[in-house]
């Protein structure tokens, strides 16, 4: 097996995985306020929905990379 070449994998996928959430993160709480007002006119609503989405972009950017740790590791057979 060519242990460099898995190691050089690794590092590409796990850098374009933290590129794809950093991305997702910066549209989430840049468009919080378009997301609300697109789901609902109701004011109170809208200010939950951007309230959470600070935390869905955390959840999402953290899970990016996580899923992208588990597809390698099941790709290496561990």
């Amino acid at each position: 097996k060519d242990i460099y070449g898995l190691k050089r994998l690794y590092k590409l996928l796990l850098q374009m995985s933290s590129i794809i959430a950093i991305l997702i993160l910066n549209v989430l709480i840049i468009f919080s306020d378009q997301i609300a007002r697109f789901y609902t006119t109701h004011e109170e609503i809208q200010l939950l929905i951007r309230d959470n989405t600070k935390y869905l972009a955390l959840y999402l950017s953290v899970d990016c990379v996580k899923t992208t740790m588990q597809g390698i590791l099941r790709g290496l057979g561990k």
